[in-house]
């Protein structure tokens, strides 16, 4: 996730270019750019209060591309980290029994795209 608080304290300091920010942050200047856009546009700038999270100002800057929001249901990974710490279940068990209690997905085309990667038999 892009660090947000920290691209606006960096984007304060006269001394810090662009390139040096996308050095800091792990991001390009095309996020740069678009994350300090949106903050002028919404009147957002450093110092924030230390209650404002990351999650938050994203929410807020982008709120137009969904929030950043995952549009399907997020797996229970600690059941799947669970199953598959016993001994003879595999991932091609554990997808036949998501498949079996949620029959509404389309399960063919993921099980297909799934055999191409050579996951399942």
């Amino acid at each position: 996730m892009v660090n947000y608080r920290q691209m606006l304290r960096l984007s304060q300091d006269p001394d810090i270019s662009k390139r040096k920010m996308e050095q800091a942050l792990h991001c390009s200047h095309h996020t740069i750019d678009a994350a300090l856009a949106a903050a002028k546009a919404k009147g957002v700038s450093w110092p924030l209060d230390e209650s404002i999270t990351n999650r938050m100002l994203r929410d807020l800057l982008f709120h137009e591309r969904g929030a950043g929001g995952v549009i399907y249901e997020e797996p229970d990974y600690q059941y799947i980290h669970a199953e598959l710490a016993k001994a003879g279940v595999n991932l091609s068990m554990l997808h036949q029994e998501y498949c079996l209690f949620d029959p509404v997905a389309n399960h063919d085309a993921i099980e297909k795209s799934i055999m191409t990667m050579g996951l399942l038999p």
